[in-house]
């Protein structure tokens, strides 16, 4: 099954976003393809039991502070683009997606609350079982790739934000399961996780509201 669950999330963006062009579409195929695979394999649910160490979970809130200042300070030179003309054009940019204005809104809320939970069952609990270090490097690596055709979806031709991409992705994947595998599982991965993301909503869309 590991390597349905490993080509699942591309299957997903492709259809639901590349194909269908509707971010929902993609997260919700991706996600039940991953119930579905804890329904195989329910013992990963466990791991949602345990996992809490205050030094990883407090590490949060700074995580997400680093995520918002990176993603508003060097996405526009990245892209190559002034700031005011990356942030005013942001919501027509998501709109491609499927998602403006509540759905928007509600496509935010769902990202930084499920989608960690969901997303760090596949990768740090079903993904984990039994894996080598070689396996861990090598589920670290397809982490980072199916986020790629996401961003070159959003900003096509970006190949220097999506290198810069993959490197913290690949090193987030990395962290992530060195903490569950350090705690037993998976409670202050999700902080971290959703606090990251929390941090690149809030930097993308968050503080360009009224531009929408």
């Amino acid at each position: 099954m590991n390597w349905i669950l490993l080509v699942w999330p591309l299957l997903a963006v492709w259809v639901g976003l590349i194909g269908c062009h509707s971010a929902w579409a993609a997260i919700l195929i991706y996600h039940a393809g991953v119930v579905v695979g804890l329904m195989v394999r329910p013992a990963a649910l466990q791991k949602l039991r345990t996992g809490f160490d205050l030094r990883w979970a407090g590490s949060a809130i700074p995580l997400g502070i680093v995520a918002f200042f990176a993603v508003r300070l060097m996405l526009p030179s990245l892209l190559g683009l002034e700031p005011e003309e990356l942030w005013r054009g942001m919501p027509s940019r998501l709109s491609t997606m499927g998602v403006s204005g509540i759905s928007l809104a509600a496509f935010a809320v769902y990202l930084v609350t499920i989608h960690p939970v969901i997303e760090d069952l596949a990768w740090c609990g079903l993904l984990a079982d039994g894996t080598t270090s070689r396996g861990f490097r090598f589920h670290g690596f397809w982490f980072a790739i199916y986020h790629l055709p996401v961003l070159l979806f959003i900003f096509p031709g970006a190949w220097l934000l999506a290198g810069i991409s993959f490197v913290v992705l690949l090193s987030a994947s990395m962290l992530w399961r060195h903490i569950a595998g350090r705690t037993g599982g998976l409670q202050s991965v999700i902080l971290q996780h959703a606090a990251a993301d929390a941090g690149i909503m809030a930097a993308a869309v968050g503080l360009n509201w009224s531009n929408g």
